[in-house]
């Protein structure tokens, strides 16, 4: 997991009023993806990290 990923896992678990299956939704990725990654079940790709990243940005998620 990169340094990246690892802000990323950290945020979604300090938010947990984040809805899980919509930010999938807008970050077009497949259902479930975001939910495995906080669950330490499995990694992300760098290609959906960057949809996802960029629709949290409007959130206030910060690199």
């Amino acid at each position: 997991m990169t340094y990246n990923q690892h802000n990323l896992l950290e945020w979604l678990k300090t938010h947990k009023l984040i809805n899980i299956s919509r930010l999938e939704e807008e970050s077009s990725i497949p259902k479930d993806t975001i939910r495995h990654f906080v669950n330490d079940r499995r990694a992300i790709s760098e290609e959906n990290f960057e949809k996802v990243i960029k629709v949290l940005y409007s959130y206030g998620y910060k690199d």
